[in-house]
């Protein structure tokens, strides 16, 4: 399993075949090591050139304050707004390497649709899951680092959701471009923390 080519994503995703959730468990544990290989925190289906509506996110580790490492899958999810709010974030993909965008995400959203989960890997099912996700948990944050997380998760399930509408963040993205590489990181931590959770009065690129 390899990150496929841009021209190479399926461009249109089908839902996923819940008669064999062991089958899908397997891709998505192949996923999990793709991401973690390439230091992502979330990976859609369609990147690795399978067209199915499915894809992996990192969780957070509240008492931490970081990514776990560990995944949670998702199949057949559709995000809708809870208003009317726009903020911008700055994405990255690993999809187009070494990029980054200006996106203009929604504030609160609801996502509906299936997770995939697995007490032990021979038994995984797929449970029906309707989340919502709201700017003010992450405004009411005293602590940043996690704030940046909780942005950086609202804005990915937004991300890969996209990606089974066959949606980059160049399609919809303003590019950034970096004076120097190193900017690049400098960048997206100065974006995590008002992803989303902070009020946004001006434009939203």
């Amino acid at each position: 399993m390899k990150i496929v080519s841009v021209d190479k994503i399926p461009i249109k995703a089908q839902p996923v075949f819940q008669e064999d959730p062991v089958e899908v468990y397997k891709v998505c544990k192949e996923m999990e090591v793709l991401c973690v290989k390439h230091n992502g925190v979330g990976l859609s289906a369609v990147q690795v050139g399978l067209p199915w509506r499915l894809f992996i996110l990192q969780s957070i580790d509240r008492a931490k304050g970081d990514m776990n490492g560990k995944f949670r899958y998702f199949a057949d999810c559709e995000y809708e707004p809870l208003g009317e709010e726009k903020a911008t974030t700055v994405e990255g993909c690993l999809s187009l390497p070494n990029r980054l965008f200006r996106v203009s995400r929604w504030k609160d959203f609801k996502v509906i649709g299936y997770e995939l989960v697995a007490a032990r890997a021979e038994w995984p099912e797929f449970i029906r899951c309707n989340l919502t996700f709201y700017a003010h948990t992450i405004s009411g944050t005293k602590d940043g680092r996690l704030a940046s997380l909780l942005s950086l998760r609202h804005a990915a399930m937004q991300h890969e959701i996209d990606h089974h509408r066959n949606i980059l963040i160049r399609d919809i993205g303003e590019e950034v471009i970096p004076r120097q590489p190193s900017q690049i990181l400098q960048l997206q931590e100065d974006a995590k923390p008002k992803v989303l959770g902070e009020k946004n009065n001006g434009p939203n690129r």
